[in-house]
């Protein structure tokens, strides 16, 4: 059975903004872990702010992006159950 257009939007639009939710949380957290910033703390934070929040920005990204694809797929899959 076809789904429709308006229930394939609202599925990449509810997944995409549960992976920026997500990636929000969780985001810092794994910066903190895997990375290690590349200056000196000690005397400048303004370096360090900004690198760490580009690669927060690119995780978010990549959280968006794949709660899009995932709300697309549960959108045909439950297009098809139905």
């Amino acid at each position: 059975m076809k789904t429709s257009s308006s229930r394939i939007g609202f599925w990449i639009a509810t997944c995409a903004l549960l992976g920026v939710i997500l990636a929000s949380w969780l985001g810092p957290k794994g910066i903190a872990w895997y990375f290690d910033p590349p200056v000196d703390i000690g005397v400048n934070c303004r370096a360090a702010t900004e690198w760490s929040m580009r690669r927060l920005l690119i995780f978010q990204s990549f959280g968006f992006g794949l709660g899009a694809i995932a709300g697309l797929l549960l959108s045909r899959r439950r297009g098809e159950s139905s």
